[in-house]
């Protein structure tokens, strides 16, 4: 199966300045206490609020008034004019391998990674049911990708992924599209009506 069911590059957003970058990694370690954790660092999901750990972790810039103002200044600096309607902001960070899993309440999302590089798999099961954790069922290996820091990625959180392998920390800037489209093809095809 091609990867663009799953994720693709996407080019309608310019990257984001060198400047910008360190400004949201050091942005992200000063409100380490504000990131929430699901999943730790044995690969089990949790659910921890105000704890940050080396598993996945997600600070949600858009429940925050001044992290919101911070995200949306990097992106306005960087020449991205957005229609914030209905878009979420966020960080996630993460350092280990994550099994199986979609993401409730999550259903395509751009991603920009800033630091880290990993290996996204895509499974297809049958009888699929959105769930957290698909550790106890049968997948098929539909494909895979490693993305480029520094791009912009649209990226089908409704389908089954994995992080099978993890180089180094990843930090991640998340813009949750799920209020704006219905699903990953919606937001493939109408991805420039985000824009100003």
């Amino acid at each position: 199966m091609s990867i663009e069911k799953y994720c693709i590059p996407v080019d309608v957003l310019p990257s984001l300045s060198e400047e910008s970058c360190t400004k949201i990694i050091e942005y992200s370690n000063q409100n380490i206490s504000r990131y929430n954790s699901w999943i730790n660092k044995d690969g089990k999901t949790v659910s921890q609020k105000g704890i940050y750990n080396i598993g996945l972790s997600s600070f949600r810039l858009s429940d925050y008034d001044e992290g919101y103002e911070f995200a949306k200044s990097i992106l306005e600096n960087n020449n991205i004019n957005l229609n914030y309607e209905n878009l979420a902001l966020a960080l996630q960070r993460s350092k280990v391998k994550l099994v199986p899993h979609t993401d409730p309440g999550r259903n395509v999302t751009l991603l920009f990674h800033i630091m880290g590089i990993a290996q996204t798999d895509f499974y297809t099961t049958d009888n699929f049911t959105p769930g957290i954790d698909y550790t106890n069922t049968k997948l098929t290996l539909e494909s895979s990708i490693i993305m480029n820091m520094k791009k912009w990625y649209l990226f089908n959180n409704a389908a089954i992924h994995g992080i099978r392998k993890i180089y180094d920390e990843r930090l991640t800037l998340v813009i949750n599209l799920g209020g704006k489209f219905l699903d990953f093809d919606m937001a493939k095809n109408n991805l420039k009506s985000i824009l100003k």
